[in-house]
């Protein structure tokens, strides 16, 4: 799951309704968590989530066995967040780096600071050929039945602030930064209600048109039956940032 070398730093132990718990590891800095909703046979993106060892950076990306990363999620300790092409990237395709940018959202009431969530559909986990290699490295979520939304959700929590996971979400992940602040990696299972399809129905469309900021590949949609779309969306008048993984 997280680089071997660098042993876990600590561990947060949950408690859940039904009176059980589980523990889930906290992992060093510069250490990187890959996971991904469903199984190494079929699964929306893999993803990569990692730190800087010295400083409280740490950054988001989409990992694409077809090709290495050409963009990624950067959220710096300043405040200065932003989705950007690595810098070979956007000199080979002639365009400025940087994709998006925002900056860091203030601390919810509960102290913990919203990052990004990443919506899959569980109809949209399909078989795929051949397995994902490396399954091993990988957190593997076990998705929702069909109709329902899987949601990745991260939250920043400053190393003086104290706070427990939703009643309604796992906790998957955790990973330390520099400063001793936490980055936890949160799944939800809801209901996809018609709002959320409609806007799923909209990314769909415009990425048979332009490839969304992000998506790691250049690849023609209908070439490939299990293609995959990312979509990025800033909801209206909030801090919330959503990515769609979605089939095309």
């Amino acid at each position: 799951m997280a680089t071997k070398s660098k042993p876990p730093v600590g561990a947060i132990r949950v408690s859940k309704a039904d009176g059980s718990s589980y523990e889930v590891d906290v992992q060093a800095p510069a250490a990187a968590v890959r996971f991904a909703v469903g199984t190494p046979s079929g699964h929306g993106f893999v993803w990569r989530l990692w730190s800087s060892m010295h400083t409280p950076d740490f950054y988001l990306a989409v990992r694409d066995g077809r090709k290495a990363i050409d963009s990624k999620y950067s959220f710096h300790a300043s405040g200065d967040w932003r989705l950007q092409y690595e810098y070979s990237e956007a000199q080979a395709l002639g365009v400025h780096r940087v994709l998006e940018k925002w900056q860091r959202p203030a601390p919810a009431v509960h102290g913990a600071i919203e990052i990004v969530r990443i919506m899959t559909p569980a109809d949209d986990v399909v078989e795929s050929d051949p397995p994902e290699p490396d399954a091993s490295k990988i957190i593997w979520v076990e998705p929702g039945p069909k109709r329902t939304l899987n949601v990745f959700f991260l939250q920043l929590v400053p190393a003086e602030a104290s706070f427990s996971p939703p009643s309604d979400a796992d906790l998957v992940a955790a990973l330390q930064l520099a400063d001793e602040s936490i980055v936890l990696l949160l799944h939800t299972i809801g209901p996809l209600t018609h709002v959320e399809e409609d806007m799923f129905r909209r990314i769909r469309q415009s990425t048979t048109e332009n490839p969304p900021p992000g998506a790691p590949a250049k690849h023609v949609p209908r070439s490939d039956p299990t293609y995959r779309c990312l979509g990025f969306l800033r909801a209206a008048e909030t801090h919330d940032i959503v990515l769609a993984d979605l089939l095309m």
